[in-house]
This record gives C-alpha cells, sequence and structure tokens, in this order.
C-alpha cells in the first residue's frame, strides 16, 4: 500500500498557504472588523479573543455555565463578549 496525496493536492495546499499568509496581514484584518458570531462558544476562548482584535463578540452555547464563563473571561481581560444559552429543540 502506498501513501500518495491526491492529484492537485499541493496546489491546493500552495492556495491555502497563500490565503493564510494574506488572512495574517493587519490590512486584511481591518477591512473585516466589526461583528462576529461564536457558535458553540462554551468557556470562550475564541470569543475572547475576536473581542480583543476588536470585534463585536456575540457567541452562543447550550450550556449557561459555560456562557457565564465566556461572558466573566471576557470582562476580567477588559472585552465585551455578549452570549445566550439556548437549549436544543
Amino acid at each position: 500500500m502506498s501513501l500518495r496525496a491526491p492529484k492537485g493536492a499541493w496546489q491546493s495546499y500552495r492556495k491555502v498557504l497563500r490565503l493564510l499568509h494574506f488572512v495574517r496581514n493587519d490590512s486584511f484584518l481591518t477591512l473585516f472588523l466589526g461583528r462576529a458570531l461564536d457558535l458553540g462558544m462554551g468557556e470562550g476562548r475564541n470569543a475572547v479573543y475576536l473581542a480583543k482584535q476588536e470585534y463585536e463578540v456575540e457567541g452562543v452555547d447550550i450550556s449557561s455555565n459555560a456562557v457565564q464563563k465566556a461572558v466573566s473571561s471576557g470582562q476580567s481581560q477588559g472585552v465585551q463578549v455578549n452570549g445566550i444559552a439556548v437549549k436544543p429543540q
């Protein structure tokens, strides 16, 4: 059994690397500063990170305890994270 990458995989890999390089550029991020929705926010690590990057963050999770931790984590780090707990029906 040989392990071979699918045909065209390296070209796709290079495209992803170019995209990541572009996204890391600060001028790209300034174009899209605004609002973020964090689905399945958990305890808010990603939501707090986005809020520190000047996004207005809304988060949703099924655990009210996790949402409370996310909101308090944001407050303790000096950013605002809004969250809501929603139970599936």
